[in-house]
Order: structure tokens, then C-alpha cells, then sequence
């Protein structure tokens, strides 16, 4: 039998709160260009345990046009953690800063 986690995906950048136990799932997208990527650092009692691409289909069909990754956060200990998610477009880093109290 496999474990189950919840897991915390913020829908703004507005601070919030997890337990210990709990994953966070933040996402990051660009258009899909030559030289485009996406980023992630942690700051503060959290690790990264899984980058993913995320594939979008519809009529059975990819949807071509953005990336996405998602990056899931697991907690480390009690604490203050701030994910930045960095798109590079061009040379031209556009940062989204998620930040969460571990309990």
C-alpha cells in the first residue's frame, strides 16, 4: 500500500501554513522557446524531491505552446521557507517568490 500526503498547492503568493508532513506544490511556466528554462531555489528548512514537465493534452492531442514544471517542496523541520521560481526568457528572469511557515 502506498503512502498518501497532502499536499498544499497555493493558487497566489500570499504566505500560508503547512505541518511537517505536508508537501508543497508550486508550478512554474514559460512559453516554449529556445533558451527558456525554469528554476527553482529553497531557502529555509525544505528540500526539492521532484521536478516534474507537465504535458498537457486535450482531444488527445499535446497542447504545444507553454512548459510547465511543478516542483514539490517537502519540509525539512519547523521554520520559515521561501521558494523562488525563476523563468529565463532571453536573458530575462522573471522571479515568483512563495514563502510558508512550517509548524
Amino acid at each position: 500500500m502506498s503512502k498518501c500526503f497532502v499536499v498544499v498547492v497555493p493558487q497566489d503568493a500570499n504566505p500560508f501554513t503547512v505541518d511537517r508532513q505536508q508537501m508543497v506544490r508550486l508550478t512554474g511556466e514559460a512559453p516554449v522557446v529556445p533558451g527558456a528554462k525554469i528554476v527553482a531555489d529553497v531557502d529555509g528548512p525544505a528540500e526539492i524531491v521532484a521536478e516534474n514537465s507537465i504535458m498537457t493534452v486535450k482531444n488527445g492531442h499535446v497542447m504545444l505552446g507553454m512548459d510547465k514544471k511543478e516542483f514539490v517542496i517537502r519540509p525539512t523541520g519547523p521554520g520559515k521557507v521561501t521558494v523562488k521560481i525563476t523563468t529565463f526568457l532571453k536573458n530575462e528572469p522573471t522571479v515568483t517568490d512563495y514563502e510558508f511557515e512550517v509548524k
